[in-house]
């Protein structure tokens, strides 16, 4: 439930986020009801719709992922990541003044 949570919080799209939550809402409000009264599994056909409303944010999520890969790969590649755009952070812990070691001057 967080990471559908999380998913519906940074959906870009209007719409998808729209129908994420919606759907995300009914299921838990179904899950809480028949957690209250458990008759209502039994008699009804809730559990479809508490499984039905959470297939449909988890089928929002495959959606994302496969937009923002296809995002990606329109991406032009010239620019290298933010990762590694930045200078190394670890330096030598040599100075470099010092002389090389005996075993290193062959």
């Amino acid at each position: 439930l967080w990471k559908l949570h999380l998913l519906i919080f940074l959906e870009r799209e209007p719409l998808a986020k729209a129908v994420g939550a919606t759907c995300l809402a009914l299921g838990l409000a179904l899950a809480s009801g028949a957690t209250v009264n458990g008759a209502q599994l039994g008699t009804y056909p809730v559990n479809f719709f508490i499984w039905f409303n959470f297939g449909v944010v988890a089928s929002l999520a495959v959606y994302a992922r496969e937009r923002d890969a296809e995002e990606a790969e329109e991406a032009a590649p010239e620019e290298a990541p933010a990762w590694m755009r930045h200078a190394p952070r670890a330096t030598s812990a040599r100075p470099a003044g010092l002389p090389l070691p005996a075993h290193a001057k062959a």
